[in-house]
């Protein structure tokens, strides 16, 4: 089916599906739209409520589109655009507003990315599985009013699903192609107690995942300059290894009363992707250097370092919510996040020591936010 035999099936579908509303309320019936419920200003809205240009996916779209991590999520959502660097750092430019650089692993983003709440505020750490997400609400446009700082272009909120208080296992699985594999496990458990008497009731739930491929270019000999050294002790560039866990605790003490405990934790152990240098300034070391990550995925390249990505991210949220009165609530977010990174590039592809890069990064983050 060509482009326009494409768009104009879409016209006639649609045009179809305006045609069947408008007979249903010719007959006294009135067409209705789920509703979806939102926290972009820190209460629960409907999304037709909310006065800002805000796109929300529920799980259900996320697992129809295949969005497994936070560098897929871009294809759904306009304006924002994701730009991965090395292994583990992303870029999120939205409206124009970015940092313009993820290979620095200090600098801020200029799209406020929230967990649960918390702020992160490293573009390391950036990319990673949306193992157990409920929904992701994506707000464009300045968000200092609600959001504060760094949220020039916009803010994302990624919100973990809640314990049930009943009893639930739920298994994912699939495969694809470069022998990947993914799988999810998630597990609610019964409610202990009840809300309002004696210590309230408490609910948990648990949920794991993990997610393997092999890379797409084999590290192979080619010599391009002389000396050129050996290739790196390893077999293919852009490998993915993760798995993480996360936990989702509520302890409604009563009607007005809850606090809710998040703990994360991921790991990757990953080989980095392949650069190429495509040209040299002559005298200019090693700022002189143009370089690319090349289109597409080429079949073989070189390295004379072992290129990797270990990355290691723990992180506890607490969140208090009292209600005072049906109109009248105080939220109180406290957020702990601990990330440990280290990382080798090969930025010239290539056999020969031209140009590598080592970066090792430890930060310890600590927020509260009262709304």
């Amino acid at each position: 089916m060509s482009q326009v035999q494409a768009i104009r099936s879409l016209v006639l579908l649609g045009g179809a599906a305006v045609g069947i509303a408008c007979a249903g309320a010719a007959r006294g019936q009135t067409p209705t739209l789920a509703e979806v419920t939102v926290t972009a200003q820190k209460r629960e809205q409907s999304l037709q409520a909310v006065p800002i240009a805000i796109t929300a996916l529920d799980v259900d779209v996320m697992e129809a589109q295949r969005v497994l991590d936070t560098d897929s999520l871009a294809k759904l959502v306009p304006n924002l655009h994701i730009k991965q660097g090395t292994t583990g750092v992303v870029t999120l430019a939205m409206r124009g507003a970015s940092n313009n650089d993820s290979g620095n692993p200090g600098y801020e983003n200029a799209v406020g990315m929230y967990i649960d709440g918390v702020y992160n505020g490293k573009s390391v750490g950036s990319l990673f599985d949306l193992g157990d997400i409920e929904r992701i609400e994506v707000l464009r446009g300045p968000q200092g009013t609600l959001y504060g700082r760094n949220t020039i272009g916009g803010a994302i909120n990624f919100i973990s699903k809640r314990p049930s208080g009943e009893f639930e296992a739920r298994v994912k699985a699939g495969v694809g192609n470069q022998q990947l594999y993914h799988g999810n496990l998630s597990l609610d458990l019964p409610a202990l107690g009840t809300a309002g008497s004696g210590a309230g009731e408490l609910r948990a739930r648990f949920s794991a995942f993990q997610r393997k491929r092999d890379g797409f270019t084999d590290n192979v000999q080619q010599s391009f300059s002389s000396p050129s050294f050996p290739v790196a002790d390893f077999d293919q560039f852009g490998t993915i290894d993760r798995q993480g866990f996360h936990a989702a605790l509520d302890w409604e003490v009563s009607d007005r009363l809850l606090l809710s405990y998040d703990f994360s934790s991921s790991r990757a152990d990953e080989h980095q992707r392949l650069f190429q240098v495509i040209d040299v300034v002559p005298g200019a070391r090693p700022a002189g250097f143009e370089l690319y990550i090349p289109a597409g995925q080429p079949k073989v390249g070189s390295a004379n370092e072992r290129v990797f990505y270990d990355n290691a991210i723990d992180a506890h949220g607490l969140t208090i919510t009292w209600k005072f009165s049906d109109r009248l609530s105080l939220k109180s977010i406290t957020g702990y996040r601990e990330i440990d990174s280290r990382d080798i590039t090969d930025l010239d592809g290539t056999d020969t020591s031209f140009y590598e890069s080592l970066r090792d990064y430890t930060s310890e983050d600590t927020s509260v936010r009262h709304v």
